[in-house]
């Protein structure tokens, strides 16, 4: 079972007048359908395959950065090197992915997001390339080099 204790406790800070409510009076309450359904595409995002990687839809929106990825994977050699193409063009930063001026998380925040985002990238996956096996990692700061960061590639 996931603990997800953390999150519930930041969500109270939050939303101080929620201390009591359940995880459905706290959604009732603060939450919109609009945008739930808008961030499910961060949770349920869309992928596609090219030459054989699944990759992120969102990082590669045109046919012009779809061929540079074609180009670099040409030059591939080893598993390591297709394994590390695969996780720079499956890279998100969390907390790049929100406008900075409306910014209201801090990195530990990010962090319960980026784990967030594992479990259900974990799911995707497995739902849409059952046969196949994924590493999902969640990225420190430290790691970085910025803010908190998720990528994925297959493992074969």
């Amino acid at each position: 079972m996931i603990d997800c204790s953390d999150i519930h406790e930041r969500l109270r800070q939050m939303f101080p007048d929620a201390t009591d409510m359940s995880d459905a009076n706290l959604i009732h309450s603060y939450g919109l359908a609009s945008q739930a359904l808008f961030y499910s595409i961060l949770f349920v995002p869309q992928l596609l395959e090219i030459h054989g990687s699944v990759l992120l839809r969102w990082n590669l929106p045109n046919d012009e950065e779809r061929q540079r990825f074609l180009t670099l994977r040409e030059k591939v050699n080893t598993e390591p090197e297709r394994e590390q193409l695969e996780a720079t063009f499956n890279f998100v930063e969390i907390g790049y992915l929100f406008d900075a001026t409306r910014r209201d998380t801090g990195d530990d925040e990010d962090a319960m997001l980026a784990r967030q985002l594992e479990i259900a990238w974990t799911g995707v996956l497995a739902v849409q390339f059952p046969e196949r096996r994924f590493i999902i990692d969640v990225l420190s700061c430290h790691q970085t080099g910025s803010t908190v960061g998720i990528q994925f590639y297959e493992r074969k």
